[in-house]
């Protein structure tokens, strides 16, 4: 017939019947035996044997032995036994976990660093200082190498007269300062009451294992100490900008935050790229008032 296509017919022994082609979609479903003097209904075998063929997933002939699942041990067949049951995988994850916990325990100690300027010698004997400001009371922390860090009260009301002109006075810890902790009190009268002396004092030194480390917090944060100057401001992004790395706006953010040297390392100066001032260690009020301070001590002297 024109225009049909037939099948074409598997490879034949030499005691097979020729069989005819079948067009598609006609009778795909049946099954023609190649023997004639057997019914087209029963089921085919080999030619050689006889024997009905098992289709996949049929049930076994009766009489001879299943087939082993993968996993089990048959007697002859070399499958290893595979346990697929949860609960050893369970099991050998909470034994991964309480190795890990193990080992951290153990070397937690080697990996906090020391306030040790160099290694071997004893922990350094950290002093404390309260100074009294236009903000608040600012605590100082620090020894005989340097500042460990300078914490602003965070505060949602400043005190009443918070002017730049307030008296900043030592209120505890005045007694045996180290030499660090001077300066620091000093530098801080200086940028309340008079900004035009900072530049002729010394900025302390830096006692803190954050400030030691090589890391990208390190350098942006000395980046903001030398490059941003009073009364200016940066955005996360600039800042970033400025210390290398143009799109690590976030970690700028980061590092903000873990900043310990507040005010002398000035993170307040930077904001949001919109103009908003961002969030603050000391609270939003806090930074606004410093902010405003800078700007118009920086004003004051341009006249």
């Amino acid at each position: 017939m024109a225009g049909t296509r037939y099948r074409h017919s598997r490879a034949q022994s030499p005691g097979d019947v020729p069989l005819p082609a079948r067009p598609y979609g006609q009778g795909a479903n049946t099954q023609v035996s190649p023997n004639p003097t057997r019914s087209s209904l029963e089921p085919s075998g080999s030619a050689s044997s006889g024997r009905p063929r098992l289709r996949p997933g049929s049930a076994a002939l009766p009489g001879s032995a299943p087939r082993p699942r993968l996993g089990s041990s048959a007697p002859g067949r070399n499958v290893p036994d595979v346990d697929t049951s949860t609960k050893s995988f369970k099991f050998q994850r909470e034994k991964d976990v309480a190795m890990w916990r193990l080992f951290f325990s153990a070397m937690a100690p080697g990996l906090i660093p020391r306030m040790n300027s160099k290694v071997g010698e004893s922990p350094c004997k950290e002093k404390h200082v309260v100074l009294l400001s236009p903000v608040g009371k600012i605590e100082i922390s620090g020894c005989e190498t340097g500042l460990h860090g300078i914490k602003l009260p965070k505060t949602s009301v400043l005190p009443s007269g918070a002017e730049a002109s307030a008296a900043c006075e030592v209120c505890e810890g005045a007694e045996e300062m180290p030499e660090p902790l001077r300066q620091c009190t000093a530098w801080l009268r200086a940028y309340f009451c008079e900004p035009a002396t900072l530049a002729n004092l010394p900025v302390p030194a830096f006692h803190h294992p954050l400030l030691q480390q090589d890391s990208f917090t390190r350098q942006v944060l000395w980046t903001l100490l030398n490059d941003v100057k009073f009364g200016e401001a940066v955005s996360y992004k600039q800042l970033a900008d400025l210390a290398g790395n143009s799109r690590a706006a976030r970690a700028v953010g980061t590092a903000m935050r873990r900043n310990p040297i507040a005010l002398i390392i000035p993170c307040h100066r930077v904001i949001c790229s919109g103009g908003k001032i961002g969030n603050y260690g000391g609270g939003r009020l806090v930074k606004e008032w410093l902010l405003s301070h800078e700007k118009l001590q920086k004003e004051k002297l341009a006249y």
